[in-house]
């Protein structure tokens, strides 16, 4: 039996989901009612530099939108749910220039009020199909934390 390590056998298995979340100083009511518009570029001007609709609104269901990314790229999403009672709005994304490792990337973000002192607890997932690696997953993280730190001073 041949022993071999190829390639693709050396690759690290990994989670398909990765999560963070934080804590923003503003009641749910208005971090949810800006968030909801998905106008990542007003939030985070240093990672997004622009998102537009190309159909529907940041209300429907199926809506897609493009968000241009401060290394140029620019990514498709579709708006996958939308909840008020919860809170929460998805997207998948649907085309990637330049093209991405994996085939599919679906973001889910939910909002919750921290009853004690009326501030936001901020949760966004991520789940990649399993032809992911751990590098993008890492990279996931890394980008949600500095997306934070840019919502963290929007609503301070």
């Amino acid at each position: 039996m041949d022993l071999q390590k190829t390639q693709s056998s050396m690759n690290v298995v990994t989670s398909t989901h990765q999560q963070e979340s934080t804590v923003l100083n503003k009641p749910v009511s208005k971090v949810w009612e800006q968030m909801r518009t998905l106008q990542m570029d007003k939030f985070t001007p240093n990672i997004c530099k622009g998102v537009k609709f190309t159909s529907g609104s940041c209300n429907e269901i199926g809506s897609e939108f493009e968000v241009t990314y401060a290394d140029k790229s620019v990514w498709t999403y579709r708006i996958t749910e939308i909840s008020e009672l919860k809170r929460s709005f998805g997207y998948e994304l649907i085309m990637a220039e330049p093209t991405v490792t994996y085939s599919t990337l679906q973001h889910t973000w939910t909002f919750h009020k921290v009853t004690d002192n009326n501030t936001t607890y901020v949760q966004w997932a991520s789940d990649f199909s399993n032809d992911v690696d751990s590098h993008v997953i890492q990279d996931n993280k890394y980008k949600k934390l500095d997306a934070f730190g840019e919502l963290k001073k929007y609503f301070a």
